[in-house]
């Protein structure tokens, strides 16, 4: 496993896990549960957060006909509009309101700041 990746632990027994992990370190950083998120196998995260296997597939769904409902044109308009407010540097409050009103989803907002910014690496400090 590389080193900048997460690591996760799973309880295979039927008693409760308690784990302290403690390394020889000065350095404290936290991170974001969406970060764990990402980096955690589905299965992991759905046996940890105790989600219904129906439930998923029921909000899978839902946002699939979400996504098929919604004017692709509007969509696509205000992705165009965030991308331009971030390049010049303004507001992008606004156009993101307007943004949600026509049902962009939180992935598309955010492939846009990662085509116009980047993505941020954490430097590693060992």
């Amino acid at each position: 496993m590389q080193k900048t990746l997460l690591h996760y632990i799973e309880n295979t027994g039927d008693k409760d896990l308690i784990f302290l992990e403690m390394f020889k370190s000065s350095l404290y950083q936290e991170f974001s549960f969406s970060e764990w998120l990402v980096h955690t196998p589905s299965e992991l995260v759905i046996a940890h957060l105790k989600i219904d296997e129906a439930m998923e597939r029921e909000q899978i769904e839902s946002v699939r006909a979400r996504k098929a409902s919604r004017d692709i044109t509007n969509v696509e308009r205000r992705l165009k509009q965030l991308a331009e407010a971030c390049r010049n540097g303004h507001n992008v409050m606004p156009v993101l309101v307007d943004a949600v009103k026509d049902y962009v989803s939180l992935g598309e907002v955010s492939d846009v700041y990662r085509q116009v910014f980047g993505l941020y690496r954490e430097p590693i400090i060992f």
